[in-house]
């Protein structure tokens, strides 16, 4: 008696799984030069907040409030436009009701030797980051400075590690002007101390969502 080639396609499921967007926008560099020149004015007048960071600056909650200066607008839409499209692929069923997002946001700004550390959002349904900066060519001497890390959530994970298995293994996103990051809120991640020359400036949120 022989029994069929098992057909894997159809029995493989992915269970547990944690869902990552990473979208690099085109045409950003005049929202980003927008971005800086309103960052480099709140940095002139604050000394901002302390969160994650380890040194570095990071603005108010309110940075996206500012709906007056064109490339907050921007970054605003964009937001809101992505999530749009991601909503329907984490959703195992439609809303009952109307699908409300708010969004709240602040500036963050790391120079040499400076990061933050591990953290989550709570309360927040889903949380990103848009890299205004990158990492300069040369500037990255340990290979994981500046860079943002995921931490993987399963706690048996890491009992036994494998590079080539997809069963484990590091998440690491590198920051690049126009890259956005969208992620639950509660996945725990942290940014590796930032080694290189100049300054590695972005914009993190939250993303809130109320059902009507």
């Amino acid at each position: 008696m022989t029994l069929a080639k098992p057909d894997i396609d159809s029995a493989l499921s992915q269970i547990f799984s944690t869902p990552l967007v990473l979208y690099d926008w085109p045409g950003t560099a005049e929202m980003n030069a927008g971005l800086t020149s309103a960052i480099e004015a709140l940095m002139a007048g604050s000394g901002g907040v302390t969160k994650s960071n380890v040194g570095g600056w990071h603005s108010a909650l309110d940075f996206l409030y500012q709906s007056d200066v064109p490339a907050i607008a921007v970054l605003n839409g964009a937001i809101q436009q992505i999530f749009t499209a991601l909503i329907p692929h984490v959703l195992t069923q439609p809303p009952s009701g109307k699908l409300g997002i708010a969004v709240e946001g602040w500036a963050n700004c790391l120079k040499a030797g400076e990061y933050n550390s591990l953290h989550a959002h709570p309360n927040a349904a889903w949380s990103g980051v848009y890299f205004i900066t990158g990492i300069p060519s040369g500037g990255d001497a340990n290979g994981f400075g500046g860079k943002l890390e995921f931490v993987d959530p399963r706690p048996g994970a890491s009992i036994m590690h494998t590079d080539s298995s997809a069963l484990s293994g590091r998440c690491l996103v590198t920051p690049q002007p126009g890259r956005m990051a969208l992620f639950p809120g509660w996945l725990q991640h942290f940014v590796h101390p930032f080694s290189a020359p100049g300054q590695r400036m972005s914009v993190a949120f939250n993303i809130f969502l109320r059902e009507s």
